[in-house]
């Protein structure tokens, strides 16, 4: 990434967004989705990160984690991000489904090291 596309990348505002949807029925926030936008790497481009899906399991099934994907990806494509990213653990095989059954697909695997 050249130095003036950095600068212009990193003074664009809403590099980071939160959305909270609330349920007037349990009167409480039962959804949550944040995301970042960062620069990539090997090109002039930006890839959008969706950092937290979080759906109450009283409100699982219901079409909230598809709205909340749906607002965030029009949000970064609004911001001229290319392409949109996320990780999940291996054991949240129903989060996996979600993911591919709204056109994800897995590219890679991330490994981490507790420093701690």
């Amino acid at each position: 990434m050249s130095q003036n596309s950095w600068e212009n990348w990193a003074t664009r505002p809403q590099r980071f967004r939160f959305q909270f949807v609330a349920s007037p029925a349990i009167s409480q926030v039962v959804g949550l989705i944040c995301y970042a936008s960062r620069p990539h790497l090997n090109g002039d481009g930006t890839v959008g990160r969706v950092t937290n899906l979080v759906v109450h399991s009283k409100v699982r099934q219901s079409g909230i984690g598809r709205k909340l994907m749906e607002f965030i990806e029009g949000h970064a494509r609004s911001r001229g991000d290319e392409n949109m990213e996320l990780t999940t653990r291996l054991h949240r095989t129903e989060a996996h489904h979600f993911y591919l059954k709204i056109g994800y697909k897995e590219t890679s695997k991330k490994f981490t090291k507790r420093l701690s």
